[in-house]
């Protein structure tokens, strides 16, 4: 399976951009057959930790929660990226057929295949079979399946190749299944995750009955930062470059931790506490270096103070935070992290208007449009060449130009409306998560990252570089764009300096007549272009 490099530092952005917001798209595009989905249910650790192994032993490309009854914001990602396969971990009593029917909706091209069990250790041997026959001699590592951050440990210990499958057992017995598989396979080495309290001896004895040629070594220290920091030392002694650290107490995130070790292919999983790094995790991190820093949390689950110890111990590692409240967005978000894919843009800001609520707002030139909560439009203002005049239908955002209109519907396709004059209304086909309209052209980002604009080209403006994008802002002359990676790129007239982008990493730009400002992934704000009114004079802090 080939492993996709990670991406940019996700974060949501605000300001004056046609987001994309509503219910998951109605006309799936065809499949994306090389990409593989893993569900399980967010809320049951030991499946995430199962759905772990199985991204890292090859057998798909990210790791997506969903809740027993439905797939919440796991739903966007299906829609935008067309999967051609799907594995959910767990049978009908975890991810009832309503998730399924879900995903018959959003991609019914899909190839949806269900891993149940009679309980989580039966779930993890099926698992484990699934792959363990091209292996000979493989190395296997058990967790206590009731000791969740153990549970999560050991999925890392397999996202890191430090072992080829995870297999559960209780404190007190291996479990029929799992004894099984090490029966069956006879592996040449066996790893226990966990001190004695949470894998009795009498479990290690079970395992040397099943494999009598195999080694079973223990990795267990006296607390689950301790333990996690051992399989750490590990992976970056097999050259892994990327540490990604979570809360070892907050266990959505421990799965979410070791679900992005597992899609990277080159990283090693940390816990902290809530406000500390801890001397187990601080002390691999002063010995190995990584290049790469993964956080996992909020600053009410990972606090700041986490980040300031890292950064004093490795000063030159480069940075991300995916940081997102509910599990399920927070699941998807570092999915498209690891895969490289775009960052779901941030909803703009619910905003009060008469006739009212709605849900998102643009500001044209002489005239406003703003999408309902049930999806239609309404625009108001100058009227002359129909630019108010918006068509029926549902629609997920709107962009105001100064004479015309456009808008990406319910389904991710495009509808224009207004002058035509540069060809500003004849829209590109396909399928898009964000768009804007400047003067007399238009950019939208399509699904798969990738810039398209149409409308008025002097100068070249519709000339959109190559490349994954999470952000387009259309001004008059000139456009914007966020590449993947947080970085700015600017194309058509170069006149004031509207195209010299500044360097840094960013999270949302808006683009006007001859200026653009940024939002920065720091809060900072930072503009170019113009400056005869002032309009590039960023306030500090």
């Amino acid at each position: 399976m080939t492993r996709r490099r990670l991406g940019g530092v996700l974060a949501a952005g605000a300001a004056a951009f046609a987001a994309v917001a509503g219910s998951p798209a109605a006309a799936p595009a065809a499949a994306q057959d090389s990409l593989t989905f893993v569900i399980a249910n967010g809320w049951s650790p030991s499946d995430v930790g199962t759905a772990a192994s199985l991204v890292a032993a090859g057998e798909g490309d990210a790791v997506l929660y969903a809740s027993e009854e439905s797939l919440g914001a796991t739903a966007d990602l299906i829609s935008e990226q067309q999967p051609g396969r799907i594995i959910l971990v767990g049978g009908a009593a975890v991810l009832k057929d309503t998730v399924v029917a879900e995903i018959d909706e959003l991609v019914p091209t899909a190839a949806v295949e269900r891993l149940p069990g009679d309980d989580r250790i039966d779930t993890a041997a099926r698992a484990a079979q699934r792959f363990l026959a091209q292996r000979s001699q493989p190395t296997i590592v058990i967790a206590n399946g009731w000791s969740l951050s153990d549970v999560g440990t050991a999925a890392s210990v397999v996202a890191s190749r430090g072992a080829d499958a995870v297999l559960y057992s209780g404190r007190d017995s291996l479990g029929d299944a799992s004894a099984a598989v090490i029966s069956e396979r006879q592996p040449a080495s066996v790893l226990l995750v966990g001190g004695e309290a949470a894998i009795a001896p009498k479990v290690k004895a079970e395992v040397q009955a099943a494999a009598p040629q195999a080694t079973v070594e223990r990795l267990g220290g006296d607390t689950r930062i301790e333990t996690a920091s051992l399989s750490a030392e590990k992976a970056f002694d097999k050259g892994a470059a990327t540490a990604v650290i979570a809360n070892g107490w907050a266990l959505p995130e421990v799965g979410i931790a070791a679900s992005y070790a597992a899609a990277s292919g080159d990283a090693a999983v940390l816990y902290a506490s809530a406000d500390t790094l801890a001397t187990a995790a601080a002390d691999v991190l002063r010995t190995y270096r990584p290049a790469k820093i993964i956080l996992i949390g909020t600053p009410d689950t990972l606090a700041a103070t986490v980040s300031d110890e890292i950064a004093e111990l490795v000063p030159n590692a480069e940075f991300a935070r995916i940081s997102r409240g509910e599990r399920s967005e927070a699941a998807a978000a570092a999915a498209r992290h690891v895969l490289g894919l775009p960052a779901r843009a941030a909803t703009a800001p619910s905003v009060a208007v008469t006739g009212g609520p709605y849900s998102q707002l643009s500001v044209g030139g002489t005239h406003s449009c703003a999408v309902r909560a049930d999806g239609t439009v309404s625009c108001w203002g100058q009227n002359d060449s129909g630019r108010a005049d918006a068509p029926e239908g549902k629609y997920r955002a709107v962009a105001a130009g100064v004479s015309h209109t456009c808008a990406i519907r319910s389904d991710r396709t495009l509808a224009c409306w207004g002058s035509g004059r540069f060809g500003q209304t004849d829209v590109p086909t396909g399928r898009f998560v964000a768009l804007d309209s400047g003067t007399t052209h238009s950019c939208a980002v399509r699904t798969s990252g990738h810039i398209v604009c149409w409308g008025n080209d002097g100068s070249e403006r519709t000339h959109s570089p190559d490349g994954r994008h999470v952000w387009v802002a259309a001004g008059a002359e000139h456009t914007c764009g966020i590449r993947a990676d947080g970085s700015l790129t600017c194309w058509g007239s170069p006149r004031d300096g509207r195209t010299e982008a500044p360097g840094g990493d960013f999270v949302a730009v808006s683009a006007g007549y001859a200026h653009s400002c940024a939002l920065g992934a720091d809060g900072t704000v930072a503009c170019w272009g113009s400056n005869k009114f002032g309009e590039s004079d960023a306030p500090s802090g």
